[in-house]
């Protein structure tokens, strides 16, 4: 299922109410690596807010209001707040745990690594690990 979540805010500016919203393609945003704190940029631009006008600092000042959030994304929202910081702990491990189950699929023909506990603790280590010693390749 694909992870997404409506967003909008609303504020006044000189007398004029502006208000914006979009649906947001987390799963976009994540695989393209935006942080999901650019929301408010999102916003500004589906409101065709300009990011050096007035409009945009007091579009910052204001909190968006989420909704509808689908996929493991409706874990993470909560009377119109959305945990951002939850939901990309979640995807990235959901991402992970689909790699492997694809591995496991493809040379163990295993269907299901979730009634397999062993082969899947095994299959995260090697990931950890493979993990691990990319990051300390870079140093």
């Amino acid at each position: 299922m694909k992870n997404t979540v409506n967003a909008s805010i609303e504020f006044h500016y000189q007398g004029e109410l502006y208000s914006a919203s979009a649906t947001i393609d987390l799963d976009q945003l994540m695989k393209n690596q935006t942080p999901l704190t650019s929301l408010h940029h999102i916003l500004a631009t589906a409101a065709n807010i300009d990011s050096y006008s007035y409009q945009y600092e007091m579009l910052l000042a204001e909190d968006i209001q989420f909704s509808d959030a689908q996929g493991i994304a409706a874990q993470f929202l909560h009377d119109g707040h959305f945990d951002i910081s939850g939901f990309e702990i979640a995807w990235r491990e959901h991402k992970k745990l689909e790699i492997l189950q694809s591995i496991a699929k493809r040379l163990l023909d295993v269907n299901d690594l979730e009634q397999q506990p062993a082969l899947k603790s095994a299959l995260l280590e090697a990931f950890q690990a493979g993990a691990d010693t990319a990051g300390s390749e870079r140093q």
